[in-house]
């Protein structure tokens, strides 16, 4: 569920941006997905830049008010371009990652598109196929020249979550509309496919330096077979070698992220924080964010020195982000738009 703005220009420059016709910028910053209302063209992006201050709808501002699309899933970067995946449009919309200008749409090959990572001149797009199909997922295949559909990777069902490391592809499958409980590894070059077997429902995987992490939220008590979640910690250089590290067996964690030192989840609303070198999960939270009234936590991500909670608030509503800084204390939050 990542960019920036850089106040280059003098005052007086930014008077007549408007009407000379310049472009923004938004190289310095973090960008919020919001996912809209399923079923609607309501999906935007927000940005908060190096300054704090935050700018909804970047997409329609920056494309004389051109609707971004129908759900937004995730944004995908590289050095030139922003790619976002619209589940709901089977779409993928290319814009430049600085001026936030349209570039191109991907249609073609898309059926309830997910994430998004890159290898070299490719992009690799998780698509659950159609929902109701246990036996139809894939990953899409898009060379980036030319943003055309080249191939496809039958794999798994519920492919979510995809990060690419070392010419590898690793892929969570949280299950789609079932309960997956399964990483699948990818060789980019032959589509050759290995498995790893976690616990149920791997919501979040993230890599820094030859681990990958993988939080596993379980599944939830409307299941009728309700199961913990797990937090795996996988040496990438000996698969065999795994770390796992349970949860109580009514809870359920999400939202995974790492730094160089910590991990980051949340459980319950509230910020836990544990070393990469402790034996066992923290038993109290590393912020309580009782105090912010958070209704539905929808997103988190630790991004520099600040932590991000994205809060849906009611579904309908315009959703919130809560700010914080690296120490645990609040800093901030700012009203975006639905289901950040």
């Amino acid at each position: 569920m990542k960019n920036y703005y850089n106040k280059s220009f003098l005052f007086l420059m930014a008077f007549l941006l408007t009407s000379i016709g310049f472009s923004q910028d938004y190289s310095s910053g973090v960008f919020i997905l919001n996912e809209g209302m399923i079923g609607t063209e309501t999906a935007s992006v927000s940005f908060i830049d190096s300054n704090d201050n935050l700018e909804n709808y970047i997409f329609s501002n920056q494309n004389q008010g051109m609707v971004l699309g129908d759900t937004g899933q995730s944004i995908g970067l590289t050095e030139e371009f922003a790619y976002i995946v619209l589940n709901y449009s089977n779409e993928v919309k290319v814009v430049n990652r600085t001026t936030f200008e349209f570039v191109d749409s991907i249609t073609d090959q898309m059926e309830n598109p997910r994430h998004i990572a890159f290898y070299e001149d490719k992009a690799y797009v998780t698509n659950w196929g159609d929902a109701g199909d246990t036996s139809d997922d894939y990953i899409a295949i898009i060379d980036l020249a030319t943003n055309t559909i080249t191939g496809s990777i039958p794999v798994a069902e519920g492919p979510e979550s995809i990060l690419e490391k070392d010419g590898n592809l690793y892929v969570a499958h949280e299950g789609g509309y079932g309960f997956g409980n399964t990483v699948s590894i990818i060789d980019v070059n032959n589509h050759e496919i290995s498995t790893v077997e976690v616990g149920d429902v791997p919501s979040s995987i993230q890599i820094d330096s030859d681990f990958l992490y993988v939080l596993c939220s379980g599944k939830p008590l409307w299941a009728g077979d309700e199961t913990q979640g797990k937090l795996y910690i996988i040496d990438l250089l000996d698969l065999q070698n795994v770390e796992e590290f349970p949860f109580g067996t009514t809870q359920h964690p999400e939202f995974l992220s790492v730094d160089a030192t910590d991990i980051y989840y949340l459980l319950d609303a509230n910020i836990y924080k544990m070393s990469k070198t402790d034996n066992s999960l923290p038993t109290t939270p590393f912020i309580d964010t009782s105090a912010n009234s958070i209704d539905i936590p929808y997103s988190f991500n630790k991004i520099d020195d600040k932590l991000y909670l994205g809060d849906a608030v009611d579904y309908v509503s315009a959703g919130k982000v809560f700010v914080y800084a690296e120490d645990g204390s609040f800093i901030m939050d700012h009203t975006v738009g639905q289901l950040p």
